[in-house]
């Protein structure tokens, strides 16, 4: 059974707060989100964003994570202030993979869900198209 808009956009919302951590250390925290009234959007728009998000950004996001539960992050904060620790095996490793999923979340190739400008552009056709609904309605002139 395929699942709701509601519960894709839930899903997503869930995913993106659990990448939070990593997102931010990576300096792309802010870059993907389910903007507000993604709900009324049509649900093959919202599929994108979801497939797009869990085929291909989560792995990315896994592989980062894999590296980062190696220490503590005050450790990790610590090699970033220090920052005499670039060497260190875990930081290279750790540095690959969050420019990876830098290039993956930053890229042009994303779904438009994630798109701030074509998602706006989906709401505000949605917007005008309620608009003439409502004027149509109301231009019934009465005799």
């Amino acid at each position: 059974m395929s699942k709701t808009k509601v519960e894709l956009i839930e899903d997503m919302r869930i995913t993106l707060t659990e990448m939070s951590e990593i997102f931010e250390w990576a300096d792309i925290e802010g870059a993907l989100a389910v903007p507000e009234r993604s709900d009324e959007l049509k649900i093959d728009f919202i599929r994108k964003g979801f497939k797009w998000l869990y085929d291909i950004v989560y792995p990315a996001f896994k592989h980062a994570m894999e590296i980062w539960k190696l220490l503590p992050r005050e450790q990790w904060e610590r090699y970033k202030r220090w920052g005499e620790f670039s060497e260190h095996r875990e930081s290279r490793l750790l540095e690959e993979r969050l420019l990876r999923l830098r290039k993956i979340v930053r890229a042009k190739s994303r779904p438009d869900f994630f798109k701030r400008g074509k998602f706006n552009a989906q709401i505000k056709a949605l917007d005008k198209k309620g608009n003439r609904r409502q004027v149509k309605s109301s231009d019934k002139r009465i005799p």
